[in-house]
């Protein structure tokens, strides 16, 4: 885990907005030096608490069907279902959760007929999946593409 203080913050938020904002820019906006600015974003990537790179709506990309997909895994396959559900391309969240489903996935497809097929072929027959429920996202009122800040 890695502190950070509100120098941090601000730098993170000002990234949030736009991620394409150089070193110096956001130096200029905080008052910092650039390289005060280059050396903190360093230690915050090299402990692993931020990522900077591109976040694609897939929505805007032609995937007009988005799904969480909730499963019922075998306890002894359950490491194994996690890493399988993980490398289908179509994936692009997987959580473990606790009650009545072990894993949640959240799967994006070109349609309805696409989605279907994807479970079926891709997530069901994963070894150890007992049960699948299928979610599909009917309207979305809010995604915010940055998850949350760091707070200290």
């Amino acid at each position: 885990m890695v502190v950070t203080d509100d120098i941090d913050e601000k730098i993170i938020a000002l990234l949030q907005e736009d991620g394409r904002r150089s070193n110096r820019e956001v130096a200029r906006r905080l008052d910092l030096s650039e390289g005060t600015v280059r050396q903190r974003l360093k230690k915050l990537q090299d402990a692993g608490a931020i990522r900077i790179g591109v976040i694609a709506d897939p929505v805007h990309l032609g995937y007009k069907c988005i799904a969480y997909v909730r499963m019922s895994v075998s306890p002894r396959y359950y490491e194994e279902a996690l890493k399988a559900l993980a490398a289908i391309d179509e994936v692009t969240y997987v959580g473990a959760t606790a009650g009545r489903y072990d894993v949640i996935i959240l799967m994006v497809a070109p349609d309805l007929d696409a989605m279907l097929q994807l479970v079926n072929d891709k997530v069901a027959t994963v070894r150890g999946i007992r049960g699948v429920d299928v979610r599909p996202v009917v309207k979305s009122l809010k995604h915010d593409f940055y998850q949350m800040a760091i707070k200290s």
